[in-house]
């Protein structure tokens, strides 16, 4: 086993999930190479919660292989909440794009769905909102769900790339995804000691704690106009929208 076989075991240990939900309204898809089985279906709020809490908590680690992180009290993350808590919350399977959960392992026994090692690739704007709103009243609102069982990394990614197309995503953002960002990411949560510790921001608004001083924070953007400063020697680049210089720097 090489290093790289090493950190894909560590971080599969370390963020190990497992859930059960009830799915029975569900459609089989085709088969695909590549994928075990995939299904489309419809999960109640209720039912969704069990794949992204943990004694009432929100698990943070699911949304790992997302692009972006929550991106807050936005115009459209009110509306989701808005609709939540409307006489219109019927209609909030038809308004909402959905989720898509990709998994290392689905089981079905009758209707319930185990569901193993699996993340949230897309949804987490919606995902937060239903958490955030646990405590109201979520009778009568339905999920649309992609379901995806597959090992194979270059179906993830296209899956990621292709269900976060159809929002503002900056090429930069994608570049998140890639395994060497992944392991920077991690690299610079080696360090404990506060006075010299930084904080990788590998998606957009993963660290927006009010205890973490912004200026210890590095993104993708200022490691980019860094690489295209020292590495490259043109510093007079620097200025340039990040997807430029990501794109010239290969």
């Amino acid at each position: 086993i090489d290093r790289t076989g090493i950190q894909k075991l560590y971080r599969a240990i370390s963020n190990k999930t497992e859930a059960q939900v009830l799915l029975p309204t569900k459609i089989t898809l085709p088969e695909m190479a590549n994928v075990k089985q995939s299904f489309l279906g419809i999960l109640t709020a209720q039912e969704y919660l069990k794949l992204i809490t943990k004694e009432d908590k929100l698990m943070k680690h699911v949304f790992y292989d997302n692009v972006r992180d929550y991106k807050g009290d936005n115009l459209v993350n009110s509306g989701i909440a808005a609709t939540i808590t409307s006489d219109q919350k019927i209609l909030f399977c038809l308004l909402n794009n959905g989720i898509t959960v990709i998994a290392q392992g689905l089981g079905f026994v009758g209707d319930k769905c185990n569901i193993t090692n699996y993340q949230i690739v897309n949804g987490c704007q919606t995902s937060h909102v239903i958490y955030k709103c646990r405590n109201e009243n979520l009778d009568g609102i339905n999920i649309p769900v992609r379901l995806i069982q597959t090992d194979n990394d270059t179906v993830r990614d296209s899956v990621i790339k292709a269900t976060n197309s159809q929002t503002d995503i900056k090429p930069e953002e994608f570049e998140s995804l890639k395994t060497f960002h992944k392991n920077l990411e991690s690299f610079f949560s080696t360090y404990k000691e506060e006075s010299k510790r930084l904080y990788y921001e590998r998606r957009s608004r993963q660290y927006n704690d009010s205890s973490i001083r912004r200026l210890v924070i590095v993104d993708i953007k200022t490691l980019i106009r860094s690489f295209a400063s020292m590495f490259l020697d043109e510093p007079h680049t620097a200025g340039r929208y990040p997807g430029t210089l990501l794109k010239e720097s290969g």
